[in-house]
């Protein structure tokens, strides 16, 4: 689901700030030539935002806080930000389904 994420969101052009990223990967492989996310390797854990400025497309988004949770088929998000004078919240859940 990682790689469908990539697809949906633009690229960001500047980031700074603090961010924790708690992940843990776990499986069964005989090698690491092996792994196939989403098949026999599986990821999961926290992305934690802590007053971050980051810009897509020339647009500033600062004050960035918030948290996504995310696993092999799902995301949660929890986001807080400014673009300019504005206030910018997010809430979503992302779920993978069935093709």
């Amino acid at each position: 689901i990682l790689k469908e994420y990539r697809t949906m969101l633009p690229k960001i052009d500047k980031i700074t700030g603090k961010t924790d990223l708690d992940i843990k990967v776990y499986g069964a492989v005989k090698s690491l030539d092996d792994i196939k996310f989403n098949l026999n390797t599986f990821a999961k854990g926290a992305l934690l935002f802590k007053e971050n400025t980051f810009s897509i497309q020339n647009i500033a988004v600062e004050k960035t806080n918030g948290k996504i949770n995310f696993a092999s088929d799902y995301a949660d998000v929890m986001i807080s930000a400014t673009i300019g004078n504005s206030p910018l919240n997010i809430q979503a859940k992302i779920k993978k389904c069935c093709v």
